[in-house]
C-alpha cells in the first residue's frame, strides 16, 4: 500500500509542477505580447500592469514568473524520475520482494503435491512423503525456504532438499506409521 500512496503523492506533486509551468509559459508569453501592444492583461482585465505607467513591476513580473518556470523543470524531472523508480522497484507489498528465496505448494492431490522452486516444480508423492498424507492444507502450504534448495515445513518439523525430493529412493526418508 505504501507503493500506492508514494505514486499518487507523486502524480499530484507532478500535476501541481505541470500546471505551474504551463501558467509561467503563459504569463511569459503574455508578458512578451505586452511589450508589443503596451499593456498586459489576463482574463477579461487588460490592464493589470501597464508597462508605461509602471515598468519596474513589469518587468519584476516577467522575470519572477520566467525564473519560476525554469525552477519547474527540474522539479518535474525529478517527478518523473520518481515516478519511473516507484514502477521499476518491486512493491514492498509483492510477495517475493524481501525474501531471498522463494518456494510454494502450487497444487494438493489425493497422491502427492507439487512444490515449486525457483527453477522447477517437484512433484512429492505420499508414498515417498507420508508425513504430508494427513496434514491439514494450512500446513502443508506453510513451507520456508532458509537456504537455497532447503525446504522447511515447521508446523511438522520436516527438513527435505531438492536432492530428496528428486531421488526419494537415495535418502531413507519413510516415516515408519
Amino acid at each position: 500500500m505504501t507503493g500506492a500512496k508514494s505514486r499518487i503523492s507523486t502524480l499530484l506533486g507532478l500535476s501541481f509542477w505541470f500546471v505551474v509551468f504551463a501558467w509561467d509559459l503563459y504569463f511569459v508569453y503574455r508578458c512578451l505580447e505586452a511589450l508589443f501592444t503596451g499593456e498586459i492583461g489576463f482574463g477579461r482585465s487588460r490592464s493589470i500592469i501597464d508597462i508605461n505607467e509602471r515598468p519596474g513591476w513589469f518587468w519584476f513580473a516577467f522575470w519572477f514568473q520566467f525564473i519560476l518556470g525554469l525552477a519547474a523543470i527540474p522539479v518535474i524531472w525529478q517527478e518523473i524520475s520518481k515516478l519511473r523508480k516507484n514502477s521499476t522497484t518491486p512493491r514492498s507489498d509483492a510477495p517475493d520482494s524481501d525474501k531471498a528465496f522463494s518456494v510454494e505448494v502450487t497444487q494438493i492431490s489425493s497422491h502427492g503435491l507439487w512444490l515449486k522452486t525457483r527453477e522447477n516444480t517437484l512433484y512429492m508423492a505420499y508414498d515417498d512423503f507420508p508425513w504430508f498424507k494427513n496434514q491439514s492444507l494450512q500446513i502443508i502450504y506453510q513451507v520456508e525456504e532458509p537456504s537455497p534448495d532447503h525446504f522447511y515445513w515447521p508446523e511438522i518439523d520436516v527438513d527435505l532438499t531438492i536432492e530428496m525430493i528428486k531421488h526419494p529412493d537415495r535418502h531413507l526418508l519413510q516415516a515408519k506409521i
